[in-house]
């Protein structure tokens, strides 16, 4: 690795940087599915209410040398993405620069380094399983989120974790 990576819980500060990531995103995926319901949108007081503490999400993200190379967005039990009985995540953003990292291994490092924390969160307040929407063109994805062993079920990726 070129430097320590830091994976945090985002704050007011990374606003910028994060809201410029989300954007990219959502123009990807805009771009990929006429499917509103795999679009995900973040006005920027919403993303100012996440992450000034709105308990029903959170984002974690991944820094280098102050440079972000990395972000895990995700939900508590949304009602629009009802799955489960259990209590469960929705991821809704999952972003890794690429380009910069230019390894695989490195790109799999900062990956796990995300899920990590977040699955330490979720154990803390209780929550059984990761869930995320994968499109039939977000092969990069899906291939990241299976290395972090999430399985298919039904038309979602989804990680059972152990809370014991």
């Amino acid at each position: 690795m070129k430097g320590n990576i830091e994976v945090r819980k985002a704050n007011i500060s990374d606003i910028n940087r994060i809201n410029d990531i989300m954007f990219c995103i959502n123009d990807l995926r805009a771009k990929s599915t006429e499917y509103d319901d795999y679009k995900i949108y973040h006005s920027r007081s919403s993303l100012e209410e996440v992450l000034k503490g709105n308990k029903d999400e959170m984002i974690f993200i991944a820094v280098e040398n102050k440079r972000l190379i990395g972000m895990l967005n995700f939900s508590f039990n949304n009602p629009n993405y009802m799955f489960f009985a259990d209590k469960f995540i929705y991821i809704n953003y999952l972003y890794v620069d690429t380009d910069y990292l230019q390894d695989e291994y490195k790109i799999e490092c900062v990956t796990k380094k995300l899920f990590d924390n977040t699955i330490i969160e979720m154990k803390k307040h209780g929550f059984k399983y990761i869930c995320a929407d994968v499109l039939s063109k977000e092969d990069e994805l899906r291939e990241i989120l299976e290395k972090n062993h999430m399985k298919s079920y039904r038309h979602r990726l989804c990680k059972k974790i152990k809370t014991v």
